[in-house]
């Protein structure tokens, strides 16, 4: 235990002093990492519920805003609650993971891929504001010695309490679903008929978990279908025939009043009077598709739309919302929709729940993601290539808030974090990369070391599916800390241990005096250029940041 406190210790050192060297103490995010902090400030405050519906619906996984909550002052929503706490679980991890490593790896190993972890400029950075990144880390971390329990026999209590820590983690990120899976379908591939009650009773404990939020889901996006009905016709539109009216009553009430308006303008300007069924198929001619009511998900809404978004013809492979604003199909032409129509439709990356594309963005995103790589192949492949890519370079970051030796400066892609760029950069991440090959090599067979290859894999489909993101891949640095401990003292294995001490000794030296340096001289971050501040936090978008 001495080991995991010096750990524990460490981790917090390096923590706190990223907290009190930069101007961002109060605020709710360091401006290396924005990500989601402030849609938590807005989901988490009082007013929330007035009139938005990524509050009132189901958008995102619920249990940050839920912390939040819970630490919240009062009336007041206090960030700095929050982020002492996933300070110290952020500083947790590193002892956890030497916790669960020395179980089944030697000694060396396991204190070096802890130390990694406690190191990781990435992993600082995730916990460097109110993200979701840290807790849900935390979450699988701390479910390891389960797992280690589980796949050893029937441990029904291992196999409960597991089970419990996925079921939460998937409140925190609802991809983590992907992970379980993954790990259940080892599990049986792995011990055969033998492991079939443990995935079963792990299976219908996350289900009864998720049961209470799924009903709850479900209640609000029924209701949100049905209320308030609009009244229709409106003043100003032209009548309905009854059985056109009773389809368009079938539709969402939040999308019938918009979508009538746009039918008695269309049906107007084709010199119509009355708008029968028939005329109904405008929308499908403008659209491509017609209203229909919001689907419940599993567990959140934003999977398939973030899907689509992800891997549209107008992505690179960062995040982008730039397919909301793609232009309907209009059949026919311009001329035979209301002058002006193009200029009313949503622009900026806005979501606008009525629009019939967007809805079915969200409820069939995953059809239509795919629809888009098979119209072209060889750009769905160069973009899946740049979203790993990304990842990487949000996994094999430098040491300590300085990331030594590659640095902070960088770009900041949007709801991400900074990562390096340059020859430096590129060439420490391509020995990472390298390191970790041989790490998989040493490592290939070994049953314990599973569980953490299968993370790396579910971060890497993640990524694949979704957006390109540097905090995914960060995720991933307990996994490979392991893969590159191990290479690295399979490389110093003839080195002797009083010279791996004094190797290490003068090493926690070197970033002591850096970081107290540091500490001492502070210096401003600039965003783009102008100082960073709080009272005028830059939002979503890309943007360069140096310290």
């Amino acid at each position: 235990m001495r080991h995991a406190l010096v750990l524990f210790l460490l981790s917090l050192s390096l923590r706190l002093a990223l907290l009190l060297a930069l101007p961002s103490m109060g605020g709710w995010f360091a401006p290396a990492y924005q990500g989601d902090a402030k849609r938590w400030q807005e989901l988490a405050s009082a007013d929330a519920l007035h009139g938005n519906p990524e509050a009132i619906l189901p958008f995102r996984p619920p249990a940050m805003t839920w912390l939040v909550q819970l630490l919240a002052d009062g009336d007041s929503v206090d960030p700095m609650r929050t982020r002492y706490l996933l300070l110290i679980l952020g500083a947790a991890i590193a002892p956890l993971v030497y916790l669960a490593l020395r179980r089944s790896f030697n000694q060396p190993t396991a204190l070096l891929a802890a130390y990694i972890c406690a190191f990781s400029h990435s992993l600082i950075v995730l916990g460097s504001g109110v993200h979701s990144e840290i807790p849900y880390l935390f979450l699988f971390v701390l479910s390891l010695h389960d797992w280690d329990q589980m796949r050893y026999g029937n441990r029904t209590a291992a196999t409960l309490r597991w089970s419990l820590l996925q079921a939460l983690a998937c409140l925190f990120r609802a991809d983590h679903v992907l992970t379980i899976a993954l790990q259940l379908g080892w599990l049986i591939w792995q011990r055969g008929k033998g492991s079939i009650r443990t995935a079963l009773i792990a299976l219908a404990t996350i289900c009864l978990s998720l049961a209470p939020w799924q009903w709850h889901a479900y209640q609000q996006i029924q209701s949100y279908n049905r209320e308030p009905i609009p009244p229709l016709p409106a003043q100003g539109m032209l009548p309905f025939d009854e059985d056109a009216l009773a389809e368009l009553r079938s539709w969402p009430a939040f999308a019938q009043g918009g979508n009538a308006a746009f039918l008695s303008a269309t049906v107007m300007t084709r010199r119509g009077t009355r708008i029968t069924r028939s005329d109904l198929a405008i929308l499908d001619e403008a659209y491509g598709s017609r209203p229909e009511s919001l689907r419940t998900p599993l567990i959140a809404l934003y999977g398939p739309l973030n899907c689509f978004l992800g891997n549209s013809r107008e992505s690179d492979g960062s995040f982008t919302q730039a397919a909301l604003d793609r232009a309907p199909p209009l059949l026919g032409g311009t001329a035979r929709y209301p002058n002006g129509f193009l200029q009313s439709l949503p622009r900026n990356g806005s979501l606008v729940l009525g629009y019939p594309p967007h809805l079915a963005a969200i409820n069939h995103g995953y059809l239509l993601a795919c629809r888009e790589l098979l119209l072209a192949p060889m750009q769905a492949a160069v973009r899946v290539l740049h979203k790993l890519c990304v990842g990487w370079q949000g996994a094999a970051s430098g040491i300590g808030n300085l990331a030594l030796p590659i640095g902070t400066h960088g770009p900041r892609r949007a709801v991400d974090f900074v990562t390096p760029e340059g020859v430096l950069a590129a060439t420490f991440r391509c020995a990472l990369f390298a390191l970790a090959l041989l790490g998989y090599f040493l490592l290939r067979g070994k049953p314990a070391s599973a569980v953490y290859l299968l993370w790396l894999l579910g971060k890497a489909i993640v990524l694949a599916v979704f957006f390109g993101y540097a905090r995914i891949g960060a995720l991933a640095v307990p996994a490979l800390a392991l893969l590159w401990a191990t290479a690295i003292v399979h490389l110093m294995r003839n080195v002797t241990a009083v010279a791996l001490r004094r190797i290490s000794r003068v090493g926690l030296l070197l970033l002591a005096l850096v970081e107290i340096t540091r500490l001492i001289s502070p210096t401003v971050p600039t965003i783009d250029g102008a100082p960073f501040t709080q009272s005028n936090p830059v939002e979503y978008g890309a943007h360069v940041v140096r310290y």
